[in-house]
């Protein structure tokens, strides 16, 4: 069934229900696009915390936390805003759509904004600490 709730003095035309399940589609569809990148960037985003681990405490390395911290809660302030979408009624959504697929454009452009800063930053802590590594040999 496309509407969870319908008003009794309200009625709907066969366009409003298409119209609805249109839009619960292609809201789905860019949800589960979404929920996929929100699971690479997660999986990724574990490889940086098992790397910040092992770096000592510097200012590249807290340069990368601070990223990491950032690009952590942008994927989830997606995550959040997703169970909101799936939350609501279809009849909502068309009155009042939540989610859009440009809303999925702007979160891949941020993550990728993100994953390009950290990936700067992790290249920035790993050659401090190669350095370090260096210069503690020579000692």
């Amino acid at each position: 069934m496309l509407i969870t709730h319908v008003d009794p003095g309200k009625r709907r035309s066969v366009a409003d229900c298409e119209q609805v399940a249109l839009s619960g589609y292609e809201e789905r569809a860019a949800l589960l696009v979404g929920l996929d990148l929100a699971l690479y960037i997660g999986n990724r985003l574990k490889v940086y915390f098992d790397f910040l681990v092992l770096l000592l405490s510097t200012l590249a390395t807290q340069n990368f936390e601070k990223g990491l911290t950032e690009l952590y809660a942008l994927v989830l302030r997606f995550l959040a805003s997703a169970v909101l979408a799936m939350r609501r009624n279809s009849a909502t959504r068309l009155l009042q759509p939540l989610w859009q697929p440009s809303s999925l454009s702007d979160f891949e452009t941020e993550c990728d904004k993100w994953a390009a800063r950290l990936d700067v930053e992790a290249q920035l802590c790993e050659h401090e600490s190669s350095v370090q590594w260096r210069l503690n040999l020579e000692k």
